[in-house]
């Protein structure tokens, strides 16, 4: 059974024996709104109480929204990985949105949602077809990078197939390992790590012929012109583009696009988007690596898997415990004489991924690091992170008040709610300011 924006069937993977079965998704998505609404009822109905981020009963959920699949209009590509999260004590169900092609395949596939449940005894992907499903053997796979998995994968299962893949931090546990798509959309929430506790190194997802239908396609499509009439040039310079590297590149099936940017290096293409830029870009800047140290730092923590909201806060962290001496270079191995340069950041992210010397204590995440570390570090902390995972401090509550009720009431860091009263006062000092963007005036306000 098919409905508006939805495909009918969810599909069920049990890594411990093996079996895929599906079940159809109409008491789901009849009663619970868009992906993360189907994937938060299905955890409460599978996963019992007391269940760890790592145990076998913890069910991922990668759900689709009815709006994914309409990749002609904006949103068309988002979709939602949720489950129980291990970056936080205690740990809590939380969730992880991505965009680019693969919830658009999943979909094309005739599937709302796929579950995955229970752990392989060895290394195994999930391959996911309109007409199949299948757990294979990915021993050959265990140990390569994110990209050099989903190379592979790709080339065994050809072009039209979309692969989600973990890394090296991800197989090691690191409870703040993401995932990352073959076309750059990386996950957050741990949930990298917990694909590596059940064995999974990928999902591949080969694309079908369902296409989603609207109720009202008319209306549906003057919503989308209007939407697009609505963004056109809001956000195309918030990021300028790197000379001679980067250009403007919109998610798959994206039609408005915002200020995100691309570009290719070694053959592959990368992302330069968002809060990833930031990860040690102020502190690249500032060194003779320059815009190429930013971008590799980048790189680095997609292909081992390293979440770039903890990471860049972490480093802050690690700065000030340096400068108040509480470590030294000595006994961590860290460059810190090299801050900026392309060696620190290599060698912290291969320590940290790895669990090599000092690396192994903050793998653990920072909170837990500071608390090794003493009382003093744990002061410092407050200083860069602010969430229950030590993500990144952004949109600080005591500048925007309302923002202090979402950080109270979210699992993670919830950004995608805190730009809606940020980014429009940003823009509405930009406009004060007499600055290039900033599209929001007085006359909006009335």
């Amino acid at each position: 059974m098919t409905q508006f924006g939805y495909a009918g069937r969810i599909l069920r993977v049990d890594l411990t024996t093996g079996r895929t079965d599906t079940i159809p998704s109409a008491p789901y998505t009849e009663g619970f709104l868009g992906g993360r609404g189907i994937a938060a009822r299905f955890y409460w109905e599978t996963v019992p109480p007391g269940t760890g981020a790592f145990d076998a009963g913890n069910t991922l959920v990668y759900a689709t929204g009815p709006v994914t699949g309409f990749i002609t209009i904006p949103g068309g590509s988002r979709w939602q990985i949720c489950g129980k999260s291990p970056l936080a004590e205690p740990e809590f169900f939380s969730y992880a949105n991505l965009g680019e092609k693969w919830g658009t395949y999943l979909k094309s596939a005739g599937y709302d949602a796929l579950t995955i449940r229970g752990s392989a005894e060895s290394p195994v992907y999930v391959h996911v077809t309109e007409d199949s499903a299948a757990v294979k053997d990915a021993r050959h796979l265990w140990g390569k990078s994110a990209f050099e998995a989903a190379d592979a994968l790709k080339a065994e299962l050809g072009k039209e197939t979309s692969v989600l893949t973990i890394g090296t931090a991800a197989e090691n546990l690191i409870p703040f390992a993401t995932m990352l798509t073959d076309d750059g959309s990386s996950g957050a929430s741990g949930f990298g790590a917990v694909m590596g506790a059940k064995k999974l190194k990928a999902i591949a997802v080969s694309a079908g012929r369902f296409r989603p239908t609207a109720a009202r396609p008319e209306r549906l499509e003057e919503l989308t012109h209007w939407i697009i009439r609505m963004r056109r040039d809001t956000w195309k310079d918030w990021f300028e583009n790197i000379p001679g590297k980067t250009r403007d590149r919109a998610c798959y099936g994206c039609p408005s696009g915002c200020f995100r940017k691309a570009y290719s290096e070694g053959g592959r293409r990368y992302k330069f988007f968002c809060q990833a830029v930031h990860v040690y870009w102020k502190h690249a800047l500032k060194s003779s690596g320059g815009a190429d140290t930013g971008t590799l730092a980048i790189r680095l923590c997609d292909r081992y898997g390293l979440d770039t909201t903890i990471m860049e806060p972490m480093i802050d962290w690690l700065l000030l415990c340096h400068r108040e001496g509480i470590i030294s270079e000595r006994e961590t191995g860290i460059p810190f004489g090299e801050i900026g340069g392309a060696r620190f950041i290599e060698t912290l992210t291969r320590m940290i991924a790895r669990r090599e010397g000092f690396g192994a204590v903050l793998a653990q995440g920072t909170r837990k690091a500071a608390a090794a570390l003493g009382r003093e570090a744990e002061r410092l902390l407050s200083a860069t992170a602010i969430t229950r995972a030590a993500e990144t401090r952004d949109y600080d509550p005591r500048l925007i008040p309302t923002n202090a009720l979402l950080y109270a009431t979210e699992p993670r860091r919830p950004i995608h709610q805190i730009h809606e009263v940020s980014h429009a006062l940003w823009l509405w000092r930009n406009w004060a300011n007499g600055e290039k963007v900033g599209f929001l005036s007085y006359r909006d306000l009335v």
